[in-house]
Protein backbone atom coordinates (compact mmCIF):
# COMPACT_ATOMS: atom_id res chain seq x y z
CA UNK A 1 0.00 0.00 0.00
CA UNK A 2 3.13 2.61 0.32
CA UNK A 3 4.14 2.05 -2.97
CA UNK A 4 0.98 3.97 -4.12
CA UNK A 5 -0.41 7.80 -4.00
CA UNK A 6 -3.41 8.94 -1.82
CA UNK A 7 -5.47 9.44 -4.78
CA UNK A 8 -4.81 5.56 -5.78
CA UNK A 9 -5.35 4.35 -2.36
CA UNK A 10 -9.13 5.59 -2.24
CA UNK A 11 -9.73 4.99 -6.13
CA UNK A 12 -8.81 1.45 -5.15
CA UNK A 13 -11.36 1.67 -1.72
CA UNK A 14 -14.05 2.45 -4.13
CA UNK A 15 -13.83 -1.02 -5.96
CA UNK A 16 -15.57 -3.70 -4.03
CA UNK A 17 -13.86 -6.25 -5.69
CA UNK A 18 -10.09 -5.07 -5.05
CA UNK A 19 -8.19 -7.04 -2.12
CA UNK A 20 -6.94 -3.96 -1.13
CA UNK A 21 -9.91 -1.45 -0.64
CA UNK A 22 -10.07 -1.86 3.05
CA UNK A 23 -6.48 -0.40 3.67
CA UNK A 24 -6.84 2.08 1.41
CA UNK A 25 -10.17 3.30 3.30
CA UNK A 26 -8.25 3.02 6.64
CA UNK A 27 -5.26 5.39 5.13
CA UNK A 28 -8.08 7.71 3.90
CA UNK A 29 -10.01 7.73 7.51
CA UNK A 30 -6.76 8.43 9.22
CA UNK A 31 -5.70 10.85 7.33
CA UNK A 32 -8.89 12.79 7.93
CA UNK A 33 -8.39 12.21 11.58
CA UNK A 34 -4.82 13.27 11.38
CA UNK A 35 -3.21 15.24 14.19
CA UNK A 36 -1.01 17.53 11.46
CA UNK A 37 -3.66 19.57 9.59
CA UNK A 38 -1.50 19.19 6.77
CA UNK A 39 -2.53 15.85 6.48
CA UNK A 40 -6.05 16.35 6.68
CA UNK A 41 -5.90 18.96 4.16
CA UNK A 42 -4.52 16.29 1.73
CA UNK A 43 -7.06 13.69 2.97
CA UNK A 44 -9.81 16.18 1.88
CA UNK A 45 -8.22 16.74 -1.22
CA UNK A 46 -8.07 13.08 -1.95
CA UNK A 47 -11.80 12.74 -0.86
CA UNK A 48 -13.26 15.20 -3.20
CA UNK A 49 -12.03 13.54 -6.02
CA UNK A 50 -12.67 9.82 -5.53
CA UNK A 51 -15.71 10.19 -3.41
CA UNK A 52 -19.30 9.02 -5.69
CA UNK A 53 -21.47 12.34 -5.89
CA UNK A 54 -23.83 12.89 -2.72
CA UNK A 55 -21.65 10.18 -0.60
CA UNK A 56 -23.76 10.55 2.79
CA UNK A 57 -19.98 9.28 4.73
CA UNK A 58 -18.16 11.75 2.93
CA UNK A 59 -20.79 14.75 3.38
CA UNK A 60 -20.58 14.23 7.13
CA UNK A 61 -16.64 14.06 7.56
CA UNK A 62 -16.42 17.37 5.73
CA UNK A 63 -19.31 18.55 8.24
CA UNK A 64 -16.99 17.65 10.87
CA UNK A 65 -13.99 19.53 9.08
CA UNK A 66 -15.59 22.73 8.76
CA UNK A 67 -15.27 23.17 12.10
CA UNK A 68 -11.64 22.47 12.34
CA UNK A 69 -8.90 24.53 13.93
CA UNK A 70 -7.12 24.95 11.17
CA UNK A 71 -8.02 27.83 9.11
CA UNK A 72 -6.47 25.81 5.69
CA UNK A 73 -8.69 22.85 6.56
CA UNK A 74 -11.88 24.96 6.86
CA UNK A 75 -11.08 26.65 3.50
CA UNK A 76 -10.74 23.21 1.60
CA UNK A 77 -13.97 21.44 3.10
CA UNK A 78 -16.34 23.58 1.80
CA UNK A 79 -14.35 23.58 -1.41
CA UNK A 80 -14.83 19.73 -1.27
CA UNK A 81 -18.38 19.92 -0.44
CA UNK A 82 -18.84 22.13 -3.61
CA UNK A 83 -18.01 18.90 -5.66
CA UNK A 84 -19.86 16.23 -3.46
CA UNK A 85 -22.83 17.73 -2.03
CA UNK A 86 -25.98 18.66 -3.67
CA UNK A 87 -27.75 21.99 -3.68
CA UNK A 88 -30.55 22.57 -0.93
CA UNK A 89 -28.62 20.08 1.32
CA UNK A 90 -29.85 21.44 4.88
CA UNK A 91 -26.60 20.52 7.24
CA UNK A 92 -24.27 21.63 4.24
CA UNK A 93 -26.19 25.13 4.34
CA UNK A 94 -26.71 25.34 8.10
CA UNK A 95 -22.25 24.68 8.37
CA UNK A 96 -21.68 27.30 5.65
CA UNK A 97 -23.95 29.77 7.53
CA UNK A 98 -21.63 29.15 10.08
CA UNK A 99 -18.36 29.79 7.99
CA UNK A 100 -19.67 32.96 6.41
CA UNK A 101 -19.02 34.15 10.43
CA UNK A 102 -15.45 32.74 10.52
CA UNK A 103 -12.30 35.29 11.89
CA UNK A 104 -10.68 34.01 8.50
CA UNK A 105 -11.31 36.22 5.47
CA UNK A 106 -10.13 33.08 3.02
CA UNK A 107 -12.08 31.39 4.99
CA UNK A 108 -15.10 33.41 4.67
CA UNK A 109 -14.73 33.71 1.04
CA UNK A 110 -14.86 29.85 0.69
CA UNK A 111 -18.23 29.65 2.62
CA UNK A 112 -20.06 32.18 -0.16
CA UNK A 113 -18.92 30.51 -3.22
CA UNK A 114 -19.94 27.29 -1.60
CA UNK A 115 -23.18 28.62 -1.19
CA UNK A 116 -23.61 30.10 -4.53
CA UNK A 117 -22.71 26.46 -5.74
CA UNK A 118 -24.65 24.65 -2.90
CA UNK A 119 -27.44 26.91 -1.16
CA UNK A 120 -31.07 26.60 -2.23
CA UNK A 121 -32.01 28.77 -4.95
CA UNK A 122 -34.46 31.48 -4.89
CA UNK A 123 -34.67 30.75 -0.88
CA UNK A 124 -35.21 33.95 1.75
CA UNK A 125 -32.38 32.61 4.15
CA UNK A 126 -30.31 32.38 1.88
CA UNK A 127 -30.19 35.57 0.38
CA UNK A 128 -30.49 37.21 3.95
CA UNK A 129 -27.15 35.23 4.24
CA UNK A 130 -25.98 36.75 1.59
CA UNK A 131 -27.27 40.48 1.94
CA UNK A 132 -25.15 40.24 5.42
CA UNK A 133 -22.05 38.76 4.09
CA UNK A 134 -22.31 42.02 1.54
CA UNK A 135 -21.04 44.32 4.70
CA UNK A 136 -18.14 42.37 5.21
CA UNK A 137 -14.62 44.11 5.84
CA UNK A 138 -13.00 41.61 3.27
CA UNK A 139 -13.20 43.23 -0.32
CA UNK A 140 -12.93 39.24 -1.58
CA UNK A 141 -15.62 38.01 0.60
CA UNK A 142 -17.61 41.03 -0.28
CA UNK A 143 -17.35 40.24 -4.07
CA UNK A 144 -17.87 36.68 -3.45
CA UNK A 145 -21.10 37.68 -1.97
CA UNK A 146 -22.18 39.80 -4.95
CA UNK A 147 -21.32 37.10 -7.40
CA UNK A 148 -23.69 34.59 -5.54
CA UNK A 149 -26.60 36.82 -4.70
CA UNK A 150 -26.78 37.04 -8.57
CA UNK A 151 -27.36 33.30 -8.81
CA UNK A 152 -29.38 32.37 -5.71
CA UNK A 153 -31.54 35.49 -5.57
CA UNK A 154 -35.13 35.27 -6.92
CA UNK A 155 -35.95 38.19 -9.79
CA UNK A 156 -37.53 41.56 -8.11
CA UNK A 157 -36.32 39.94 -4.66
CA UNK A 158 -36.30 43.03 -2.12
CA UNK A 159 -33.43 41.76 0.35
CA UNK A 160 -31.20 41.45 -2.57
CA UNK A 161 -32.29 44.46 -4.40
CA UNK A 162 -31.47 46.44 -1.45
CA UNK A 163 -27.89 44.65 -0.44
CA UNK A 164 -26.62 45.34 -3.92
CA UNK A 165 -27.91 48.90 -3.95
CA UNK A 166 -26.02 49.62 -1.08
CA UNK A 167 -23.15 48.43 -2.75
CA UNK A 168 -23.18 50.08 -5.78
CA UNK A 169 -22.82 53.25 -3.90
CA UNK A 170 -20.40 51.94 -1.34
CA UNK A 171 -16.97 54.22 -3.01
CA UNK A 172 -14.28 55.05 -0.27
CA UNK A 173 -11.87 56.71 -2.74
CA UNK A 174 -12.02 60.09 -0.81
CA UNK A 175 -11.70 58.45 2.17
CA UNK A 176 -8.34 55.93 1.01
CA UNK A 177 -7.21 59.84 -0.33
CA UNK A 178 -7.22 61.33 2.77
CA UNK A 179 -6.12 58.67 4.84
CA UNK A 180 -3.00 58.08 1.96
CA UNK A 181 -2.50 61.54 2.31
CA UNK A 182 -2.38 61.66 6.44
CA UNK A 183 -0.04 59.06 6.40
CA UNK A 184 2.59 60.72 4.20
CA UNK A 185 2.07 64.11 6.16
CA UNK A 186 2.81 62.46 9.50
CA UNK A 187 6.04 60.40 7.81
CA UNK A 188 7.28 63.93 6.92
CA UNK A 189 8.48 64.69 10.47
CA UNK A 190 11.04 62.30 11.29
CA UNK A 191 11.57 61.02 15.03
CA UNK A 192 8.11 62.33 16.04
CA UNK A 193 7.43 61.19 20.00
CA UNK A 194 5.71 57.54 20.85
CA UNK A 195 2.30 58.96 21.88
CA UNK A 196 2.24 61.96 20.02
CA UNK A 197 -0.40 62.51 16.88
CA UNK A 198 1.79 62.15 14.58
CA UNK A 199 3.55 59.12 15.49
CA UNK A 200 3.30 56.20 13.45
CA UNK A 201 4.69 52.50 13.97
CA UNK A 202 6.56 51.69 11.16
CA UNK A 203 8.02 48.31 12.51
CA UNK A 204 11.51 49.15 11.58
CA UNK A 205 10.19 50.13 8.21
CA UNK A 206 11.71 53.44 6.41
CA UNK A 207 9.14 55.83 5.78
CA UNK A 208 8.87 55.58 1.98
CA UNK A 209 8.90 52.07 2.19
CA UNK A 210 5.71 52.00 4.30
CA UNK A 211 4.33 54.43 2.17
CA UNK A 212 4.65 52.59 -0.81
CA UNK A 213 3.44 49.52 1.13
CA UNK A 214 -0.03 51.68 2.31
CA UNK A 215 -0.55 52.99 -1.39
CA UNK A 216 -0.27 49.29 -2.91
CA UNK A 217 -2.84 48.48 -0.21
CA UNK A 218 -4.98 50.95 -1.07
CA UNK A 219 -4.50 49.82 -4.76
CA UNK A 220 -5.65 46.21 -4.22
CA UNK A 221 -9.08 47.55 -2.05
CA UNK A 222 -9.23 50.05 -5.00
CA UNK A 223 -9.27 46.96 -7.52
CA UNK A 224 -11.55 45.22 -5.08
CA UNK A 225 -14.06 47.90 -4.75
CA UNK A 226 -14.39 48.40 -8.16
CA UNK A 227 -14.79 44.88 -9.19
CA UNK A 228 -17.27 44.36 -6.55
CA UNK A 229 -19.47 47.48 -7.46
CA UNK A 230 -19.15 46.18 -11.08
CA UNK A 231 -20.57 43.11 -10.48
CA UNK A 232 -23.35 44.77 -8.25
CA UNK A 233 -24.51 46.72 -11.43
CA UNK A 234 -24.68 43.52 -13.41
CA UNK A 235 -26.36 41.23 -10.61
CA UNK A 236 -28.61 44.07 -10.10
CA UNK A 237 -29.96 43.93 -13.75
CA UNK A 238 -31.14 40.29 -13.07
CA UNK A 239 -32.56 40.49 -9.71
CA UNK A 240 -33.79 44.10 -9.29
CA UNK A 241 -37.68 44.66 -10.69
CA UNK A 242 -37.91 47.59 -13.63
CA UNK A 243 -38.74 50.82 -12.19
CA UNK A 244 -37.38 50.56 -8.61
CA UNK A 245 -36.91 54.12 -7.83
CA UNK A 246 -34.01 52.99 -5.18
CA UNK A 247 -32.00 50.91 -7.70
CA UNK A 248 -32.17 53.89 -10.35
CA UNK A 249 -31.45 56.54 -8.18
CA UNK A 250 -28.58 54.40 -7.11
CA UNK A 251 -27.54 54.05 -10.80
CA UNK A 252 -27.68 57.78 -11.48
CA UNK A 253 -25.77 58.94 -8.52
CA UNK A 254 -22.99 55.82 -9.88
CA UNK A 255 -23.18 58.06 -13.36
CA UNK A 256 -22.48 61.16 -11.93
CA UNK A 257 -19.38 60.29 -9.08
CA UNK A 258 -16.11 60.55 -11.42
CA UNK A 259 -14.44 58.15 -9.42
CA UNK A 260 -17.24 55.07 -10.34
CA UNK A 261 -17.59 56.58 -13.35
CA UNK A 262 -13.67 56.61 -14.30
CA UNK A 263 -13.45 52.97 -12.69
CA UNK A 264 -16.37 51.05 -14.40
CA UNK A 265 -16.25 48.48 -16.20
CA UNK A 266 -20.00 48.22 -18.04
CA UNK A 267 -22.19 50.24 -19.59
CA UNK A 268 -24.12 51.90 -16.81
CA UNK A 269 -26.63 53.75 -19.33
CA UNK A 270 -27.61 50.41 -21.15
CA UNK A 271 -28.22 48.85 -17.65
CA UNK A 272 -30.38 52.11 -16.38
CA UNK A 273 -32.43 51.61 -19.64
CA UNK A 274 -32.81 48.08 -19.18
CA UNK A 275 -34.19 49.03 -15.50
CA UNK A 276 -36.47 51.92 -16.42
CA UNK A 277 -40.35 50.90 -16.29
CA UNK A 278 -41.79 50.07 -19.81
Amino acid sequence: MRALTPRKRASAALKKDDSRAQAALDALRDGLYHHYWLARWRAIQVLQETAPKNDDAAIVELLRLCQDPTPEVRVAAPEALEKIASRGHLDVERALEQLCADEFACVRAAAVHAVERLGTLCCPRTTALLARVLADTAGEVRQAAVHALSIVADVGDAVASQGLTRVLVHCEEKRRIKEHAMLVWKLNKENAPQGSGRFVDTNGQSAKTFVRLHDRAMAQEREYETATRTAATLALQRVANKGDPLVIAALQWTLNDEFSRCASQVSFASIVWSLLPL
